[in-house]
């Protein structure tokens, strides 16, 4: 009877403990700002609606073609976010954007005012820390590289996962030849501590 209730003990704290990682797993990297489900048709397969006044332009996970979940950060293509359905999709996608989205037949729109439709294709993508751009020439990219800051808008801080728009006088530095930007000084620090560990996204939450 004893041995009974020191097992049931202990699976009681085993889970106490769980719940306790998980909320501060939350707390550290708080869920993506999904905040509801945009009816679509067909209506399994519903597109989100960020609170950045962004619908994603997927309707469904783009590497298991599920339902998405708004609990996981999207990543987001030429301004616009992909949201997927479980944790690993995100790390899964952005190691070959170009199979995923043409699986959906997914063209994002074109960062420019009357720009011309962007190709989907790896000669013509750019990126900025964890934000990927497509374009339809080389010269659009070149034009992008200039003034980038002018086209790229919101980004994502490599370390926090926060949404901040960046200045000329936001901390940033090139790494394995890509600009990573920072929403503050501490973010870079922790960067370079770790470069390895934050350069690409991995999961739903980093």
């Amino acid at each position: 009877m004893i041995g009974t209730k020191r097992a049931a003990f202990a699976a009681r704290r085993t889970a106490a403990a769980c719940v306790l990682a998980v909320a501060i797993a939350l707390l550290l990297h708080p869920p993506a700002r999904g905040q509801q489900y945009v009816p679509t048709d067909p209506q399994e397969h519903p597109r989100l609606d960020y609170r950045d006044s962004m619908f994603t332009l997927n309707d469904r996970c783009p590497v298991r073609q599920a339902k998405l979940n708004p609990t996981y950060r999207p990543v987001y293509v030429n301004r616009k976010p992909v949201a997927f359905c479980c944790m690993t999709c995100p790390g899964v996608f952005v190691q070959d954007p170009e199979r995923y989205l043409k699986a959906l037949q997914i063209t994002p729109p074109s960062l420019f005012a009357k720009g011309q439709k962007p190709i989907v294709d790896s000669s013509l993508r750019y990126r900025i820390g964890f934000e990927i751009y497509y374009f339809s020439r080389r010269a659009e990219i070149d034009r992008f590289k200039k003034d980038p800051l002018r086209y790229c808008g919101d980004l994502t801080d490599p370390v926090t996962m926060v949404r901040f728009h960046p200045t000329p006088s936001s901390p940033h530095i090139v790494y394995a030849d890509r600009t990573y930007y920072f929403a503050s000084d501490s973010s870079l620090t922790q960067f370079l501590e770790k470069p390895e560990q934050h350069k690409d996204r991995r999961n739903g939450m980093n």
